[in-house]
């Protein structure tokens, strides 16, 4: 499966479980060589980066000067599974909002589910922008289209979309990190052998050294190291030997403020009607082999 991560808060943080963690996504894009996209959220809008390679062997993917001004983050390292390898099919995905161009969408999603024009049907009108045959690309459309019916509350809509899923689309996992406006929302769904993993990162408060500050608009110092100031991370596997990693239980999802970092949990109260196995794929790349060397990925989309 793909690799996903997703941060609310301090973008300074960010760097370090991209970059330079054990198992960041950089290190993790050798075993997901299919494409990386980094989206975030910065004060004056939205900003969104792909290629094509593999994050490990980009020197783009570490070149990424505006992180450490954003206040949310979305990545992903892409296993093609739905769909060749191809920009196109890189994630996150952008959804604009027809009718507030203040709350587009970024979604990152780890899993497979078929019954795409199904899930094209239930998106209504929101299904005439893909630009893949991504199923990830339709699950985005259905969340956006969620949350504007739940009246702009993207925790709401994702736990919606999950239950369209599970009513309608046989799937692996349909786990995925999701921002819209003020707001970054983590699901996981199904039981499997990737999950999400959740970790509450604090600043302490020079004051009280036993505090941890979890408040964006609180002062941290330059000097505080990154992997103390506040924010709130979510990943498909730890990204470092931390202890404070987490699972969000099966069918859940939480809501992160990415100005104070309060809390908002939600579970999708059905359970999907067909589970599809962990590796299935729908013309995909593909399996990476353990000691197989990584395709080279031409311009066209196809493996040399």
């Amino acid at each position: 499966m793909c690799r996903l991560f997703g941060l609310a808060g301090h973008g300074s943080a960010a760097a370090y479980y991209l970059l330079d963690a054990s198992n960041s996504m950089r290190v993790l894009g050798a075993k997901n060589p299919h494409g990386w996209g980094i989206g975030a959220k910065l004060e004056d809008g939205l900003v969104l980066d792909k290629s094509m390679r593999s994050a490990v062997d980009d020197p783009r993917f570490a070149r990424q000067p505006w992180l450490d001004s954003a206040s949310a983050i979305i990545t992903h390292d892409r296993l093609a599974t739905v769909g060749a390898p191809s920009l196109e099919g890189a994630q996150p995905f952008y959804l604009h909002n027809m009718e507030d161009a203040s709350q587009g969408l970024l979604l990152a999603h780890n899993g497979t589910f078929q019954n795409l024009r199904k899930i094209e049907r239930e998106a209504g009108p929101y299904a005439h922008r893909f630009t893949s045959p991504s199923d990830s690309e339709r699950y985005a459309a259905l969340v956006q289209q969620r949350t504007d019916m739940a009246g702009g509350n993207l925790l709401a809509g994702t736990l919606d979309a999950g239950e369209i899923l599970y009513r309608h689309a046989p799937l692996t996992t349909a786990h995925a990190v999701v921002h819209r406006g003020d707001k970054l929302v983590a699901f996981r769904s199904t039981e499997s052998h990737r999950t999400v993993w959740m970790l509450r990162q604090g600043a302490r408060d020079v004051s009280n050294g036993n505090q941890l500050v979890q408040h964006r608009n609180v002062f941290v110092p330059t000097s505080t190291p990154v992997t103390q100031r506040p924010a709130t991370i979510f990943a498909s596997e730890p990204l470092d030997a931390k202890t404070g990693w987490v699972e969000l239980p099966p069918h859940t999802a939480v809501s992160v403020d990415l100005r104070t970092l309060a809390e908002t949990w939600g579970e999708v109260a059905a359970r999907p009607a067909r589970r599809l196995p962990d590796n299935f794929t729908i013309g995909g790349a593909p399996p990476i082999k353990a000691n197989a060397e990584r395709p080279n990925i031409s311009a066209a989309g196809a493996a040399a």
